[in-house]
């Protein structure tokens, strides 16, 4: 399949202008125009640099930018950046990125997630940036965790959490990905619990003047952007395709 043709499958389903104005999206480092083997992973890094060679790699595509700005001013003061870099050109590999246009959507990151965690009454929210669902099973807090890292395969990750409602069964859930705290702030639900990947120290501030119920859960959580890629492509590429998955493990619980 040439290049072009994955590309057009992936933006039929993900629109680029889903996503945030100044996103860094789409393709960041041209290579081959013909692709057999395409690699799905979370951030480009060095832990599967041998994979790349030993599966002939034609495309990466990733959740998280290889460049988050300027790509020239970018490799000219960073090292790693220029060996990844290079590297991918030398291999004629193409890297394409899939970031806030995966985020914002019916098929998103928070949508798949609700559905790991057997929520029902799913809907978009916040201009379709985030999700709001009822879970078909009441917890309380400490069973709940369990179920997230269960369930959402982060047995080790760090979560953190600032919780008003201990005693109480959680029902309802608003999920936003990545660094979404800026959702706190236009939606203030008392009685849900908002799970979100990253939270900034003035986000945790502002959630506790307001009472709001958060768990953290890490950017890692995004790992399930690796499933929902391969499931779409599988359905709408032709069988040539050869899709391999990589999931990162960079950090845990100390």
């Amino acid at each position: 399949m040439k290049l072009q043709q994955v590309i057009k499958i992936i933006e039929a389903k993900y629109d680029k202008k889903r996503a945030f104005k100044d996103d860094f999206i789409g393709l960041q480092v041209k290579g081959k125009d013909q692709i057999n083997n395409i690699l799905i992973c979370l951030d480009f890094t060095d832990d599967f640099i041998n994979e790349l060679k030993e599966y002939k790699i034609d495309l990466i595509i990733a959740h998280h930018p290889l460049f988050f700005g300027n790509k020239k001013e970018l490799l000219a003061k960073d090292p790693i950046l220029q060996k990844k870099y290079q590297l991918l050109k030398d291999l004629g590999i193409n890297f394409y990125v899939l970031h806030t246009n995966i985020d914002f959507d019916i098929d998103s990151i928070p949508y798949n997630q609700a559905k790991k965690l057997d929520c029902r009454k799913i809907k978009l929210i916040d201009d379709k940036k985030a999700i709001s669902c009822i879970l078909n099973k009441e917890f309380l807090f400490k069973d709940f965790i369990k179920f997230v890292r269960l369930n959402l395969q982060l047995k080790y990750d760090p979560f953190k959490t600032n919780l008003f409602i201990k005693d109480q069964k959680i029902k309802k859930l608003i999920i936003g990905s990545g660094a979404s705290g800026d959702l706190l702030e236009k939606i203030k639900e008392k009685d849900a619990l908002y799970i979100i990947g990253e939270l900034k120290h003035h986000h945790w501030i502002f959630a506790s003047d307001n009472n709001l119920n958060v768990l953290e859960i890490g950017h890692q959580s995004e790992r399930i952007f690796v499933d929902i890629v391969e499931n779409f492509l599988f359905s709408a590429s032709d069988n040539n395709l050869r899709l391999y998955k990589i999931y990162e493990y960079k950090y845990k619980n100390c």
